[in-house]
C-alpha cells in the first residue's frame, strides 16, 4: 500500500514523494502514482502502480531519473475527483484514534 507524502526512490536516488493516485474508475484499483518531483519548479509525474515496490514506509522502483523524467507528466485537467458519495477509500482507511476528551473531575484553585 502506498501514502500520499511516502518517498519514491529510483535506481539513483529519491525522485520525488508520492503526491495524489489515480484511480480506475470501473475497477476501484489505484492504476498510477503521481509523484512530485523538485521543489521550486515541481513537476508531477505518472509512475505506473506495477512498477512500484513499498517498503518501510518508502517506495521504490527500477528506474533511473532520466527514465523517470520522460515518464508523462500528470495533467489534472484529464483527471476528476472522487464523486461526493464515493467511499471505498475511507473504507479502507484505518480508523482514527479517538479523541482525547478533558477529564471530568474538576480542579480547585487554593487560594480564591
Amino acid at each position: 500500500m502506498f501514502r500520499i507524502g511516502e518517498a519514491v526512490f529510483g535506481r539513483e536516488g529519491k525522485l520525488g514523494e508520492i503526491s495524489r493516485v489515480v484511480v480506475d474508475p470501473d475497477s476501484h484499483d489505484v492504476t498510477y502514482v503521481v509523484v512530485k518531483h523538485g521543489t521550486l519548479r515541481a513537476s508531477e509525474r505518472l509512475l505506473p502502480v506495477a512498477a512500484l515496490e513499498s517498503q518501510d514506509g518508502e517506495a521504490y522502483t527500477d528506474i533511473s531519473t532520466p527514465e523517470f523524467e520522460q515518464l508523462q507528466l500528470f495533467d489534472l485537467s484529464q483527471y476528476h475527483g472522487p464523486d461526493p458519495d464515493y467511499t471505498a477509500l475511507r473504507a479502507s482507511m484505518p480508523p482514527r484514534p479517538a479523541a482525547r476528551t478533558p477529564s471530568s473531575t474538576p480542579t480547585s484553585r487554593s487560594g480564591r
